[in-house]
């Protein structure tokens, strides 16, 4: 009976239910989707991390390029607009500016209140659903496992969102 009860919560976790404990607490918890985990991983610069999105959106950019400032006003925009107002979508922001300080002012000077990390991280390009990436600006979307629903110039965001509903 102890034997089956255990086999039965072993296939609820494996099945998407899954549960931690908190180390500080105790308390027990919903575990962190494949994405959320991983995005847990690196320390942002600036602003917090939903990690019970359905979908994230990864935003390559940096203060030195001129497309990335020229999107930067409509991303945040329809961030402020719509994004942040849907708590099943995120946006992390992934800065390749030199310094921490450079990440900050370039998010600062435009307002951006999204996750921060800065993109030079060998980790950055193993999350769940990301790949090396060649230019700037570029997005990729993923769902919370991972799975890419689209990828491109960051652009391709304001023609691309409804596919995240």
């Amino acid at each position: 009976m102890i034997c089956a009860a255990l086999l039965s919560g072993l296939l609820l976790n494996q099945a998407g239910s899954a549960q931690g404990t908190d180390a500080e607490t105790g308390v027990r918890t919903e575990a962190l989707s494949p994405v959320a985990a991983a995005l847990s991983e690196l320390k942002p610069v600036c602003g917090t991390l939903n990690k019970e999105a359905d979908y994230y959106i990864y935003l390559y950019s940096a203060s030195w390029c001129g497309p990335c400032r020229a999107v930067m006003p409509r991303i945040v925009s329809l961030y402020k607009d719509s994004i942040s107002k849907n708590k099943r979508v995120e946006i992390v922001l992934f800065d390749f500016d030199r310094s921490e300080e450079e990440a900050r002012r370039y998010v600062g000077h435009y307002g951006a209140n999204f996750c921060t990390i800065m993109g030079e991280n060998p980790l950055v390009d193993k999350l769940p659903g990301a790949y090396q990436v060649r230019g700037i600006p570029h997005c990729i979307a993923v769902d919370k496992n991972g799975k890419r629903i689209f990828s491109g110039h960051a652009s391709v965001i304001f023609s691309k969102l409804d596919l995240l509903n």
